[in-house]
């Protein structure tokens, strides 16, 4: 059916990504193919729901602060802003992004 052919295509996707990221092709497509780690999903569900957070995408800045559905940078940009205008959250900047000079 061409719902197990979609199925099957994913799957060898999802595997290619996995030995990509350095994972063995055999302990993925054995974790793919088990139930493991659902019940961490599902516990990861139940905490979002119970936050506030029904659809994605979603920005959760320190663990209080969502963002809510697709935005471009500069809304990213101007949250962020806020945030640290009145305090809630410290400002990190990236090493890549550092004010090195060489």
């Amino acid at each position: 059916t061409e719902y197990r052919r979609q199925r099957q295509m994913c799957i060898r996707d999802s595997l290619d990504v996995a030995v990509e990221a350095g994972l063995d092709r055999a302990d993925a497509a054995a974790f793919l193919a088990s139930d493991r780690g659902c019940s961490d999903v599902a516990a990861r569900i139940r905490s979002y729901y119970d936050h506030g957070i029904w659809t994605t995408p979603v920005v959760v800045f320190d663990n209080k602060f969502p963002l809510f559905g697709a935005v471009d940078a500069s809304a990213v940009r101007d949250a962020v802003e806020q945030l640290l205008d009145i305090g809630e959250v410290d400002a990190v900047m990236p090493a890549a992004h550092s004010s090195q000079t060489t």
